[in-house]
C-alpha cells in the first residue's frame, strides 16, 4: 500500500470503510474464500450496517461456510438483507420464522415475508405460497386464482415439480375434490370463475375446469359454457361439440350458440338444415333469441326438416361424413398442379376431411406444403382461408399429429401479414392473433425444418420488442427471459438437426449478447458464427468483428476483427437490413485503421468507410464524431476543422467539452 492509499485510509469515513470492506467481501465470496469474507462482511458490518444486505454473510453462517454455524446471527442477517428489499432474503426469513430457525416462531409474520418475496418474483417463494393457497383453497375456492397464476409462472421458470403440480391440480376435477359439492354448485363455481362474480377473479381456465366437472354428470347448462370458454380460445370444433351435448341435453342457449355456427360454418362445415333445426328446437324451448335468428337467417321458415344430428353425437361418424365436393370421374382427371393457388385451395377446404384423414400424404391433399408456398408467394388471404379450414377439422378430429404445424403455420401467417385487412384499428392485432395459437403449441411442439428456426424468430421478437408489443396484457404472459430461452432452444434445434446457418448464427448471438438467456459461452459462438460466415450469413461477420474487436470477449484480435467489420460492410444492402451494426462496424473498422495501423493508405481508407457510411440514413453519432476528428486533423485527406468541429458538436451530448479540445487545433 503506497503513502497515498494511507492517506486516504485515514480519511475514510465509517461508511466509505465500510464499502471498502463489503466490495472485497464480495469478490472473495464470490471467489469461495469464504473465511476471508466472512471476516471482511463483519468488518464492513460493524463500520455501518447500512452499506449493503449481507445476504451473502447469511449464507455462510447458515451453510457453515467459513464460519460455524449460528442461526440467531443468520436470522439477524437474514431480516436486515430481508428489510434491505432483497427477495430471497425474505423468502429465508419467511421459513425462520415459521420454523422457529434462530427467533421466536411467528407463522403470522412468516406468512407477511412470503408474500412480500412472492411478490418480488422470487420462484421459491411463487412456489412455497402457491402449495399453501392449493391447500387453503379448499375452505376458499376463490383463493385457486392465485395459486393457479403462481404455480403456472414456477413451471415457465421450470422450477422443480411445478409443471407437474399444474397437470395435478388444474387438470380435471376429481370425485374426491367435490367435498360434497352438489352439480348445481359446482356449475355456479364455474359460472364465478367465467364472469369473476361473487369475489372471483376472472379465470376461464378454472371456469373449464369448474364445467367439465359438472358437465360429467350430464349438466346441460355446464356443456354450454364450456362450448364458450372453448370458443374463447379458438377452439371452434370442441365447442361446438360441447354445444351438441348440451343441446341435446335440452339447453336452448347450447342449441342458438351451435346453429349460428352451423350457419357461419364456424369450427364445422356449413349446414344450414342443422342449423334451422337446433333453432326450431331453441324455439320451442323458449328462446326469444333463436325467434330473432330464424327470422334472421332464414327469411322464409319451411316446415321442420329431419335433424341432422342423431341425439348420441357418433364423432367417427361425423369425421367420415362424405366431402360435399363432387368427386366424379371428370374431377379424376384434373391435374393438380395446373391449377391455380385458388383453385388448389379451394378443392381442399371443400375435401378437408379426407385432407386430414390421409395425413396430408398425397400432393393434392397436403395442406403444409401448399401453405408453405403461398406463405413464400406473400397470398397471405389464401393461406389463411386453408389453414383455418384446416385447424377447424384437425381440433375435432382424434388425429392430432398435424395440429401443431398447422397451429404454427397459421401463426406464422398472421406474424407475417402485417397489413392484413382485420382489425385495421387494433395494434399489433395480427402478432397478437400469432401469440394466441403460439401459446397452444406448448413447449415441444412437433414441427419440421425450417418451421423450429421461424419459431425460434417469432420468441425472438417477443424477447427484444415484448414491451413494445405490449405482451405483458395478454394472457399467458411470461417474463422477457423465457422468451428467450426458447428462441435459443429452437435455434439450436434447427442448427443442430436441420444444418441451418442462419440458426447457427442466432445461437452464437445469443451465446455471446444475452447472458441472461444463455449461460456465455465465447469459444462455442466463434465456432457457430465461423461457420456461418462461411455460408453467407451476413451478420455472422459483424458478431465475429465484435468478438475479436472488445477485449471482454478473450479473443482480442484486431486484423480479423477488422477484416470481418469490412466483409461485412461490403455485403449488399447490409445498411438496410441491419443499420445500427452497419454504423458500427464502419466506425470500429475505421478506428482499427487509425489506431493500430495509421499507415496513409489505412487512413485514406477509414475515411472512405467513414464517408460511405455517412451517406446512408441509418448513420448514428459514433460514426460522425470520428470522421470529425479526421477531418479537424486532416487524417487521410484534406484538414477541415470548421467542418469537423460542426459533426462533432452534433453528435456529442455535451458540445463544451469534446467540442472544446478541437477548437485549439
Amino acid at each position: 500500500m503506497g503513502l497515498f492509499d494511507k492517506l486516504k485510509g485515514f480519511n475514510e469515513t465509517n461508511t466509505e470503510a465500510a464499502k471498502r470492506l463489503y466490495d472485497k467481501a464480495t469478490s472473495e465470496y464470490k471467489a469461495k474464500n469464504y473465511y476471508s469474507a466472512v471476516r471482511l462482511y463483519e468488518m464492513a458490518w460493524d463500520k455501518d450496517p447500512d452499506v449493503g444486505t449481507f445476504f451473502n454473510l447469511s449464507c455462510c453462517y447458515y451453510f457453515e461456510w467459513g464460519t460455524s454455524k449460528d442461526e440467531k446471527r443468520c436470522y439477524e442477517l437474514t431480516r436486515h438483507a430481508a428489510i434491505k428489499d432483497h427477495p430471497a432474503a425474505m423468502n429465508n426469513l419467511s421459513f425462520f420464522l415459521n420454523t422457529g430457525y434462530g427467533c421466536q416462531e411467528d407463522r403470522v409474520e412468516g406468512r407477511k415475508w412470503l408474500e412480500r418475496a412472492a411478490n418480488k418474483n422470487d420462484v421459491r417463494a411463487c412456489h412455497t405460497l402457491a402449495h399453501n393457497l392449493h391447500t387453503e383453497a379448499k375452505d376458499d375456492p376463490k383463493l385457486l386464482d392465485r395459486c393457479h397464476k403462481l404455480i403456472t409462472w414456477c413451471a415457465t421458470e421450470n422450477f422443480q415439480d411445478s409443471q407437474a403440480k399444474v397437470n395435478e391440480w388444474f387438470g380435471p376435477i376429481k370425485e374426491d375434490e367435490w367435498n360434497g359439492m352438489t352439480t348445481v354448485d359446482m356449475y355456479n363455481r364455474g359460472c364465478d370463475w367465467m364472469n369473476g362474480t361473487n369475489g372471483f377473479t376472472k379465470n376461464l381456465p378454472l371456469a373449464m375446469r369448474c364445467f367439465e366437472a359438472a358437465a360429467e354428470r350430464n349438466h346441460a347448462a355446464a356443456y354450454c359454457n364450456k362450448g364458450w370458454c372453448l370458443e374463447q380460445e379458438g377452439k371452434y370444433a370442441l365447442a361446438n361439440e360441447a354445444y351438441l351435448k348440451g343441446a341435446n341435453l335440452g339447453n336452448a342457449a347450447a342449441m342458438a350458440n351451435l346453429a349460428q355456427n352451423l350457419h357461419n360454418g364456424t369450427g364445422w362445415p356449413k349446414d344450414d338444415t342443422a342449423a334451422r333445426h337446433y333453432l326450431i328446437m331453441a324455439q320451442e324451448a323458449g328462446s326469444e333469441r333463436a325467434t330473432t335468428m330464424l327470422a334472421q337467417f332464414f327469411a322464409e321458415p319451411k316446415e321442420e326438416p329431419q335433424p341432422a344430428y342423431d341425439e348420441e353425437y357418433d364423432e367417427d361418424a361425423y369425421s367420415d361424413q362424405p366431402s360435399t365436393y363432387d368427386m366424379d370421374e371428370e374431377d379424376d382427371e384434373l391435374d393438380f398442379e395446373e391449377m391455380t393457388h385458388e383453385e388448389k385451395v379451394e378443392f381442399m377446404t371443400t375435401n378437408m376431411n379426407m385432407c386430414v384423414s390421409m395425413d396430408f400424404c398425397h400432393y393434392e391433399y397436403d395442406v403444409p406444403f401448399l401453405a408453405e408456398v403461398l406463405i413464400e408467394a406473400e397470398e397471405y388471404e389464401l393461406a389463411r382461408k386453408l389453414l383455418r379450414t384446416c385447424l377447424s377439422v384437425c381440433e375435432s378430429s382424434d388425429e392430432k399429429n398435424h395440429i401443431d404445424e398447422v397451429r404454427f403455420l397459421l401463426a406464422w401467417v398472421y406474424y407475417l401479414d402485417y397489413d392484413g385487412n382485420e382489425e385495421n384499428n387494433a395494434p399489433y392485432y395480427r402478432l397478437r392473433l400469432a401469440y394466441e395459437l403460439i401459446m397452444l403449441l406448448g413447449e415441444n411442439p412437433i414441427l419440421h425444418g425450417q418451421q423450429n428456426q421461424n419459431l425460434a424468430d417469432f420468441y425472438d421478437t417477443c424477447y427484444r420488442y415484448g414491451d413494445d408489443y405490449d405482451l405483458h396484457n395478454m394472457s399467458c404472459y411470461h417474463i422477457s427471459t423465457w422468451y428467450g430461452h426458447q428462441a435459443y432452444k429452437f435455434y439450436s434445434k434447427a442448427a443442430a438437426d436441420y444444418g441451418y446457418y442462419y440458426s447457427m448464427q442466432q445461437q452464437g448471438r445469443y451465446l455471446m449478447k444475452e447472458p441472461a438467456v444463455v449461460p456465455s459461452n465465447y469459444q462455442k459462438a466463434e465456432q457457430l458464427l465461423t461457420e456461418a460466415a462461411k455460408n453467407i450469413q451476413v451478420l455472422a461477420l459483424y458478431l465475429l468483428g465484435d468478438l475479436y474487436y472488445h477485449s471482454k470477449y478473450g479473443r482480442r484480435n484486431v486484423e480479423k476483427a477488422k477484416e470481418c467489420y469490412i466483409n461485412f460492410i461490403n455485403e449488399e444492402y447490409c445498411y438496410d437490413r441491419y443499420p445500427y451494426e452497419y454504423g458500427q462496424a464502419c466506425h470500429n473498422a475505421a478506428s482499427i485503421l487509425i489506431d493500430y495501423d495509421g499507415s496513409k493508405e489505412a487512413l485514406q481508407q477509414a475515411r472512405s468507410i467513414l464517408s460511405e457510411g455517412r451517406s446512408h440514413r441509418w448513420c448514428f453519432g459514433a460514426v460522425d464524431r470520428l470522421y470529425g476528428r479526421m477531418l479537424c486533423e486532416g487524417l487521410g485527406g484534406e484538414r477541415d476543422v470548421a467542418e469537423g468541429r460542426r459533426l462533432i458538436a452534433e453528435a456529442c451530448d455535451d458540445e463544451e467539452g469534446e467540442v472544446h479540445f478541437w477548437t485549439k487545433l
